[in-house]
């Protein structure tokens, strides 16, 4: 993974970055954690973190509520992969206690010895039902992130909405540059959590005059509320795949047993596959890549078809 902060921070060509304390982070290898962000509902007890990882495996990973300078690790939790490409979402119950606020506190993911990634956890109260009035003043729309991926020039915002069902409004949304403002064309929006939290992205292409990383991203709900964000970047160790070199299962039986390119020989990711095939679905969708004949399960994004 590699991401790139407003202060132009970047990370190696094969290697994961964060920003901590005016510094670079990196770790080097294709492999780490980035939190994108980390979202606990008090009415449900519920922490909703969404996360890059790269080739980790999920015994590898240790997760954290930390509140000065104590922790608390996370034992249970749920990790469900999203579309976008290393993408996932934690979702786990945790219950504030008398020693941790959970509001004050910052949600911790690390691979021991090799990668660590911390964000403050946002908090939202019990939501309203949706019916009731809009408040005057009321902050309806929170943006709390916005990240753009420029090898795909896709922008992807995580949007909490009170009040409103996002999926059911007119959504727009607009990336001011040094003055310039251009709409995002093609919104999505996806319904994350029962607890108002949303995707929402789109199509915005990047130019030499007309710069979406470090800009600012901006939400408009039927021209009514609104919320804005810088955007951080995130793009891979290798461009967009646009290869139709097959996965192919190697070094089976032995811990390194997984997905492997058959141009390269590097590595894609672990996973048991013996007897299975990779198989080149959903062409032409956002989903196009290659899946196991196994299972259905994701092995690469990629133009295959």
């Amino acid at each position: 993974i590699r991401r790139t902060v407003s202060n132009g921070c970047v990370a190696c060509a094969e290697g994961a970055i964060g920003y901590t304390n005016g510094r670079c982070k990196e770790v080097t290898g294709l492999r780490g954690i980035v939190v994108e962000n980390a979202i606990y509902n008090k009415a449900t007890a519920t922490l909703t973190a969404y996360l890059r990882i790269a080739n980790v495996e999920r015994n590898e990973m240790n997760f954290f509520i930390e509140y000065n300078g104590d922790r608390v690790k996370i034992e249970n939790y749920n990790l469900t992969p999203l579309r976008m490409p290393l993408t996932y979402k934690l979702t786990a119950e945790v219950k504030e206690t008398s020693n941790i606020n959970i509001c004050d506190a910052y949600f911790v993911a690390e691979v021991p010895g090799t990668t660590k990634d911390r964000k403050k956890i946002t908090c939202i109260a019990p939501l309203p039902d949706v019916t009731t009035p809009v408040t005057p003043g009321h902050k309806d729309i929170i943006l709390t992130n916005a990240v753009y991926y420029p090898d795909r020039a896709r922008l992807t915002l995580t949007v909490i909405a009170k009040n409103i069902e996002l999926e059911n409004m007119p959504v727009k949304v607009y990336v001011v540059s040094g003055g310039d403002k251009r709409e995002v064309s093609g919104i999505e929006v996806e319904r994350m959590s029962a607890s108002g939290v949303y995707e929402v992205s789109g199509t915005i292409q990047e130019t030499s005059d007309f710069k979406v990383c470090g800009a600012e991203a901006v939400i408009e709900v039927a021209l009514k509320h609104k919320d804005e964000r810088e955007i951080m970047c995130i793009s891979y160790s290798t461009p967009a795949p646009q290869t139709r070199c097959k996965p192919v299962c190697k070094a089976i039986g032995t811990r390194s047993e997984g997905w492997y390119d058959s141009c390269t020989g590097k590595l894609i990711k672990y996973a048991n596959c013996r007897g299975c095939e990779a198989v080149c679905k959903n062409v032409g969708t956002r989903s196009e890549g290659w899946y196991s004949s196994c299972n259905g399960e994701l092995i690469v994004y990629a133009r295959c078809g």
